[in-house]
């Protein structure tokens, strides 16, 4: 646990070297070198201090007054403009600290003012200055400084009375304590707002709400906040970069804080002592520092303490973070953010007990939330003193080591996370009644061989059965409701437009998605590990992590109709060495493509120095992506470094240039012509010989037919003389 007396740290108090009552002490520094801070700093040595009358002052650089403390009784003070002969020019920050005053005049030979003066001036009601002066002016009794980037809002005075106070139009910034400890319950900020400084508005104990939306802020200063101990709502400005150490410590009724998600930085104590018990960090928030929250007043933490973020981010690794110098060490709950409203849900549960289980009961039914039995078969009971069981809550069965459960009818839903890492579960039997199955259901169950969806499910999840190693085939039930469909074993929407899960232990070493396919689910063929080739031809859409970690895979037919290639979707695929992309591509996710995680060389080893290294996202050694020039494909591969080669096709598995096949078609186009025409030749010869054959026999058959009618005349009178003879 942090022991703040380790540190000379940057002490949060705005009363140290001021106020003898003792504050709480928030350490804001684990730098043992770094010097303590107050609200102010003081300008000068005190025996440096030259004394005259109810003042002491130090010189300036040009020999000029700078006053550093009053210590007269008047109520109404009025600031000479020399003294000693010498122009007043500065005031120092503590010059007026716990001063009787009630009205202080500034006058106009004075340019320059250190941080505020009139700290802990708890009677003072109005700070007025000379109208000759060019650089501070009063309006209401509150001072103001000129800037070229706009006016500061140097001191709102502790005794002013009122309860609601509108910074004017054309404030940027809140200047140091500028609203510290006053009578205000209300409080409005302009839209010019730009910049809040340290302990801007701390202590101010009847402030109840704070609303920064309408700002243009992007840093919540360093203790601005502090103490405001009725505070209870703070709206956060979209331009929100960071939030500065203790900036919130001490608003012990704040309960709850939406951060943006334009935050990137949570400073040391930023949360501590505060009403939190849970908060929930954005991913954007890139560095949370020590006790930043979960963290009471002493720095102890708080058992109890649980973040919501997202798995991987700076909020998990706060959880767990610790420090040996420090003997610091957290250990928070961590949620992810996907189940927050679970988280909220559960906070709201009355829980009661029977036997081995842990039972919530909300609109009459039953919601288990726990089982701690050790048995190797479990029955789930249908009901608790006849209250129907109806729901298996998240992280219910979380870690058991049963190797087969059975759920009984009344189950009608499933929850996130509710048989995570149930590592020697091998048979879960799900009723048929069974509609819905959240987020990661089934994750990690690494033993679990079959699954059937009941015909009733009418909705599962993401990524269920992530990690369900061990599963060959999935089943699922018929009937006129029926959302999922089962073939060859891989699950399927009805419809079979989107591929949901494929069997990781499926033996297959190749997959023909159906043409009906049009979408591969997130994670869907997570560690496929037997899988060569997937011909999705037909697909447009492929989610993140769809293929992430299919070792063998080598051969991806995508369609030309393509759309979305998904974050890390072919993540870790070792033996795919290329792939082909078409003009219809629109997205390409962070590492979707050509990605292993692998030991990355850190840029800034010198040759001369023993080179260090970490693990990471590296490039596939050799990938190459085909695609057209101008392509979504070839810009994806640009923007990674990764070989594109464009001009090609695909042509029986190979990529081949365009030209070359240009070539080849030119080339088969002559032959083409060239047969053709000896086709054509011979074709026309064959018709010549035809006719000239014709022609010879049809002067054959008129030579035969003359022939046949000289005989038939030469016969004629042959026969006519022999008759002539007989007579």
């Amino acid at each position: 646990m942090f022991k703040p007396q380790k540190t000379a740290a940057f002490i949060m108090s705005l009363l140290i070297c001021a106020v003898s009552a003792a504050a709480p002490i928030y350490s804001v520094s684990a730098d043992d070198e770094a010097p303590e801070s107050s609200v102010y700093e003081t300008s000068a040595a005190e025996e440096s201090l030259i004394s005259s009358g109810d003042y002491k002052y130090s010189l300036t650089s040009d020999n000029n007054v700078c006053i550093e403390e009053y210590s007269g009784s008047e109520e109404n003070v009025v600031i000479p403009d020399t003294i000693d002969g010498l122009s007043v020019k500065e005031i120092g920050s503590g010059a007026f600290f716990e001063s009787s005053a009630v009205s202080v005049h500034i006058p106009s030979s004075v340019d320059y003012i250190y941080e505020n003066p009139f700290l802990d001036a708890s009677g003072l009601k109005e700070i007025t200055a000379d109208e000759g002066n060019s650089t501070f002016f009063s309006e209401d009794g509150i001072l103001y400084e000129k800037s070229d980037s706009g006016n500061i809002l140097r001191c709102y005075p502790q005794g002013k009375e009122g309860s609601s106070f509108a910074v004017p139009d054309g404030v940027t910034k809140i200047g140091t304590a500028a609203l510290y400890s006053t009578k205000l319950s209300e409080l409005t900020l302009p839209d010019s707002l730009e910049e809040l400084e340290r302990h801007c508005f701390s202590y101010n104990q009847l402030l109840k709400k704070i609303d920064f939306s309408g700002t243009a802020v992007t840093e919540i200063g360093i203790m601005a906040m502090a103490e405001c101990s009725t505070l209870t709502e703070v709206v956060f400005p979209d331009s929100l970069i960071s939030i500065e150490s203790a900036a919130f410590a001490g608003c012990k009724a704040l309960s709850h804080v939406d951060l943006p998600d334009s935050l990137v930085y949570i400073g040391q104590n930023a949360f501590a002592a505060t009403g939190l018990k849970s908060v929930k960090i954005p991913s954007s928030v890139t560095t949370i520092d020590y006790c930043a929250f979960g963290y009471d007043e002493n720095l102890e933490p708080q058992s109890d303490f649980t973040i919501i973020g997202t798995y991987g981010s700076a909020a998990q690794i706060y959880c767990t973070d610790s420090d040996d110098e420090y003997d610091y060490a957290n250990n928070f709950t961590f949620i992810d953010s996907a189940n927050a409203d679970l988280y909220e849900e559960a906070e709201s549960f009355e829980y009661e007990t029977s036997g081995d289980y842990t039972y919530a009961i909300s609109n009459g039914e039953a919601y288990i939330t726990a089982c701690v039995s050790t048995d190797d078969h479990i029955e789930v009971p249908a009901e608790f003193n006849g209250i129907p069981v109806t729901k298996i809550y998240a992280g219910a069965f979380f870690q058991n080591q049963a190797s087969e459960i059975t759920l009984p009818d009344s189950v009608k839903s499933i929850g996130s996370l509710s048989f995570y890492l149930c590592s020697n579960l091998k048979t879960l039997n799900l009723p048929e009644g069974l509609e819905n199955i959240d987020n990661q259901a089934f994750s990690d169950c690494t033993s679990l061989e079959t699954l059937y969806i009941p015909g009733t499910c009418t909705s599962i999840g993401d990524e269920v059965f992530l990690n369900c190693s061990s599963i060959r085939e999935f089943t699922a039930g018929e009937g006129e409701n029926a959302a999922y469909s089962a073939e060859n074993g891989v699950l399927y929407n009805r419809d079979k437009t989107v591929l949901i899960a494929y069997p990781p232990a499926k033996t297959d070493k190749s997959f023909t998605a159906p043409k009906s396919v049009k979408e591969i689910g997130t994670s869907a063929f997570l560690g496929a590990l037997s899988l060569e080739k997937a011909d999705i031809s037909s697909v447009i859409t492929i989610n993140s992590y769809a293929f992430e970690g299919c070792s063998k895979l080598s051969s991806v037919k995508f369609s030309k109709d393509l759309e979305l290639i998904g974050e890390a979707a072919f993540y870790n695929c070792n033996s795919l060495k290329s792939v082909r992309l078409y003009d219809n591509i629109k997205e390409i996710d962070a590492v979707a493509l050509g990605y292993v995680y692998g030991e990355v060389q850190n840029e800034d080893s010198s040759s001369d120095e023993e080179s260090t290294s970490s693990y990471g996202d590296v490039l596939l050694d050799g990938f190459v992506i085909y695609a057209p020039e101008d392509s979504g494909g070839a810009g994806f591969a640009q923007l990674n470094d990764i070989k594109c080669v464009t001009n090609t096709v695909g042509l029986f598995g190979y990529n081949i240039e365009k030209g070359f096949i240009y070539g080849i078609f030119g080339a088969l186009a002559a032959l083409l012509l060239m047969i053709i025409g000896i086709i054509t030749g011979k074709k026309i010869k064959k018709s010549r010989s035809e006719k000239e054959t014709e022609r010879l026999k049809q002067s054959v058959r008129e030579k035969l037919e003359k022939k046949n009618e000289a005989d038939t005349s030469s016969e004629s009178e042959e026969e006519n003389e022999s008759q002539s003879d007989i007579k």
